[in-house]
C-alpha cells in the first residue's frame, strides 16, 4: 500500500505541463495532476471509442503540436499507426518532449516497476 500511496503523491506533484496523447491511456494517472490535457477534442473522441480519428482530427492535432502550447507528447508505442507516427515526429520537430507509455509493462518489468518508471519520466519534464 506505500508504493501506491508513495506513487500517488508523486502524481500529485507533477509539473504543470500541457500534453497531448496519441490515445487516452494517461487519463486515469494524470486525472489528479495540474498537468493540462491539450489533446484537440475530435481526436480524442475518435480515439475514446476506439475508432480512427479522421483526417481533419489529425490536421488539428498536428496544428495544436506546431502552435507550440504542448509540452509533452503521451505517446503509446505499443498501438503505433502512420497517424500516430506522424503525430510522433511533427513532436520531435517541434522540440516536444516525448514519453511512451504503453498499455502493458515490457516483458522484464512487473507494473508496479513500469508504472514507476513512467512516474520518473513525468517528473523529469520541463515545464
Amino acid at each position: 500500500v506505500n508504493k501506491i500511496s508513495d506513487l500517488d503523491s508523486r502524481l500529485h506533484a507533477l509539473p504543470e505541463v500541457t500534453y497531448a496523447q496519441t490515445e487516452p491511456i494517461a487519463d486515469y494517472m494524470l486525472a489528479h495532476t495540474d498537468m493540462t490535457d491539450a489533446t484537440p477534442e475530435g481526436y480524442r473522441h475518435a480515439t475514446l471509442s476506439h475508432g480512427e480519428p479522421a483526417a481533419a482530427d489529425l490536421a488539428a492535432f498536428i496544428d495544436e503540436l506546431k502552435a507550440g502550447d504542448v509540452d509533452v507528447l503521451i505517446y503509446n508505442p505499443q498501438t503505433q499507426t502512420d497517424m500516430t507516427s506522424r503525430i510522433r515526429t511533427t513532436a520531435e520537430d517541434e522540440g516536444i518532449q516525448i514519453i511512451e507509455i504503453g498499455e502493458t509493462p515490457p516483458d522484464n518489468q512487473n507494473f508496479f516497476e513500469y508504472f514507476e518508471e513512467v512516474v520518473s519520466n513525468l517528473e523529469s519534464l520541463e515545464a
